[in-house]
């Protein structure tokens, strides 16, 4: 699987590289464009609920972005796909083998981690019987009947005469061998049925032979008369039976016309008669002795049927199959993506597929709305109006049109900001500061500040016009200054500090040992310290202390050469010379 990386700038670095060439002072403005995000997710749905048992196609339709990789794989062997994989929406292809049990089954494609279920119906189930008649003799038999029929089709069988016993198996599915058996026939000839798959199968049994009646003895004769002539006898009735052929047959979905042969003694009548609208006798509707008859069935406009022709009393069965399936429609749409502005806009897309091929547009945006065409059938137009964004980020959105996912990207709002004032100078405090931020309604912003004497107390955040108010501590030390970064534009404040004095400033001690004293003038509240690093000087007062004070220094004997200290007292410089022997 393919995949690609995508590098962006992070905010706070691009708000830096904007702030160097910044001027300090007065109002100022930049343009800043946010970047937005996207994920891979995947959807897919499926354009046919349900397949055939010929066989087809149908096709998937995946919905993701267009910088996301997916691969796509069949679960059932009689599935084959147009490709295995692919990167942003994209439609794919299947293909269903026939299927050729009595059974529908089920099957998927897997798109990514999205499971599509695929659903083929069951074969129709279409049963060949035969023989279609059985002759039996007078003493009885076993008859075996075979039925041919795909898996999962079941049937039933049965006797339908009292003499034609019970059949085994008496129900099944899929092929099988029936047997009866046919007791034997104690007087005349006669004729039965047993159904089998609903199929009426001829049973004829001869006759027990008998011997002739001997006759009564009568009175004795008279003298003969006269000879006269005797009448010609009438012709015996013949013991008619009837075997037709095929007991069975297919017809193509075109329709087609096919013979049905009838097989009888000399002089034994017969008639044909159709049991469906749709299969009708050409020319003779009967005949005496051996013949033939032609049926002709119509073209099939839909699903598999099967008619019944009822010859000499025999019932010959007609399947037709179906009429073969439409190819599945196929659609494109023009534009297959769009990018607009800010907006509003409206947009036109073109449908084009074939004539009676239905479609339909949904949009998955709230910010897009189908203002035409949500339904329509062959070619067409799709009318879609998108809403102005009014947010600073660009967005992404997809309109569901014709299974075809049609994509829509609008810019966001460019935002430009300004603060005032840009500085402000404080004095020892406590302080509070107001900075007001101008941009355009839906434009976002925010505070930063690391400086731990400045509070920001509102606007820490917020969208176009508003205001940021700072608290500032009272400064108990020197000026300071700091910058905070607002609407990402440099706001810098500046406090005074407390005003610290000393007196003297510097002292010329002897060899000692001395003792000094140094007097401390600052404002109140001002805090102040002394840092002393000569081990000759102790700070025995004053090493801390607030407002007007005293620090004093004992210095001890010099023992050696001249030496110098400076000590720091209220961040002012006190100097301190000793003289040596």
């Amino acid at each position: 699987m393919s995949s690609r990386v995508r590098l962006r700038y992070p905010a706070p670095a691009l708000l830096a590289l904007l702030l160097l060439s910044t001027a300090c002072g007065g109002s100022s403005s930049i343009d800043v464009v946010q970047p937005s995000t996207s994920k891979c997710g995947i959807s897919v749905s499926n354009s046919v609920p349900t397949i055939p048992a010929s066989g087809g196609r149908g096709s998937l339709t995946v919905d993701t972005n267009r910088e996301c990789s997916w691969s796509a794989r069949a679960e059932a062997s009689w599935i084959s796909l147009s490709g295995a994989e692919g990167q942003g929406p994209a439609t794919v292809t299947y293909t269903v083998t026939p299927n050729a049990n009595g059974t529908p089954r089920q099957g998927a494609v897997v798109v990514g981690e999205q499971r599509v279920s695929v659903t083929q119906d069951a074969a129709p189930c279409r049963y060949d019987v035969s023989p279609a008649s059985i002759p039996v003799n007078a003493a009885g038999a076993d008859i075996s009947v075979n039925i041919t029929a795909p898996d999962g089709c079941t049937w039933g069988a049965r006797g339908d005469e009292g003499w034609v016993g019970n059949p085994t198996p008496a129900s099944g599915e899929g092929g099988a061998t029936v047997r009866f058996s046919v007791g034997a026939n104690p007087g005349p000839p006669r004729t039965g049925t047993a159904t089998v798959a609903g199929v009426t199968v001829q049973i004829a049994q001869a006759s027990t032979a008998q011997p002739p009646p001997l006759p009564e003895p009568g009175p004795p004769a008279p003298a003969p008369p006269a000879p006269t002539p005797a009448p010609t006898p009438d012709p015996p009735t013949p013991t008619c039976s009837y075997a037709v052929s095929p007991p069975r047959k297919t017809i193509a979905a075109s329709g087609e016309a096919t013979t049905i042969s009838v097989t009888t003694a000399s002089g034994c009548d017969w008639a044909a008669s159709s049991g469906a609208d749709w299969i009708s006798i050409s020319g003779r509707q009967g005949g005496s002795g051996s013949g033939s008859i032609q049926v002709v069935a119509e073209r099939n406009p839909g699903a598999a049927r099967s008619g019944i022709v009822t010859v000499a009393g025999i019932r010959v069965t007609l399947d037709q199959s179906a009429a073969p399936a439409a190819p599945p429609c196929a659609y494109s749409i023009k534009p297959g993506s769009y990018n607009s502005g800010r907006g509003p806009d409206d947009i036109v897309v073109t449908v084009t597929t074939d004539s009676g091929c239905a479609w339909t547009a949904t949009s998955q945006a709230p910010w897009i709305t189908v203002t035409d065409g949500r339904a329509g059938s062959g070619n067409g137009t799709v009318r879609l109006h998108v809403e102005p964004n009014n947010t600073g980020s660009p967005r992404n959105g997809t309109v569901t049109i014709a299974g075809q996912t049609f994509s829509v990207r609008q810019e966001g709002l460019t935002c430009s900001y300004s603060i005032a004032p840009t500085h402000y100078e404080a004095g020892p405090g406590p302080d509070n500061v107001r900075v007001s931020v101008t941009a355009e309604n839906g434009c976002a912003w925010a505070t930063t500040n690391d400086a731990p004497w400045i509070a920001v107390t509102e606007g820490r955040s917020g969208t176009g016009k508003g205001t940021v108010r700072l608290a500032v501590d009272t400064n108990p030390g020197g000026a300071r200054t700091a910058t905070l970064t607002i609407a990402g534009q440099p706001f810098t404040l500046a406090q005074s500090g407390c005003s610290i004095g000393i007196k003297p400033t510097h002292y010329d001690a002897g060899r000692g040992p001395d003792d000094i004293r140094i007097s401390v003038t600052a404002d109140a509240g001002c805090a102040w310290s002394t840092a002393n690093s000569a081990p000759w000087v102790t700070v025995t007062e004053g090493l801390s202390g607030a407002g007007n004070g005293t620090v004093r220094l004992i210095v001890e004997a010099n023992s050696g050469g001249p030496r110098t200290a400076t000590i720091t007292i209220g961040g002012e410089p006190f100097l301190l010379r000793q003289e040596g022997r």
